[in-house]
């Protein structure tokens, strides 16, 4: 049986799926889906990125939009060189 994702994975999927949107950011239903995470589950996640400086909230005709930061994209591509290290590796994350 293969383990559950690491937090690591989770933020890497939040910031992923917020990147892929671009500029234009993504709100919260769509976020949670693409992410595969309960409502509450994301939340702690979500503080925790916005308040780390990896996303910003903002908010766009009264509804909140994620937008990745340019650290959030920094992680992103630092976690992929890791990723593709480790499974060079035949290690998983």
């Amino acid at each position: 049986m293969k383990p559950y994702r690491s937090e690591q994975k989770i933020i890497y999927d939040i910031l992923y799926t917020a990147d892929y949107k671009g500029r234009d950011g993504i709100t919260i239903t769509p976020l949670i889906a693409k992410a595969n995470l309960s409502y509450k589950r994301i939340n702690p996640f979500i503080a925790r990125l916005t308040s780390n400086g990896l996303i910003n909230k903002i908010e766009v005709h009264g509804k909140n939009v994620f937008v990745v930061t340019d650290n959030g994209k920094l992680f992103l591509n630092e976690y992929r060189k890791f990723d593709e290290f480790v499974k060079s590796m035949g290690l998983e994350l």
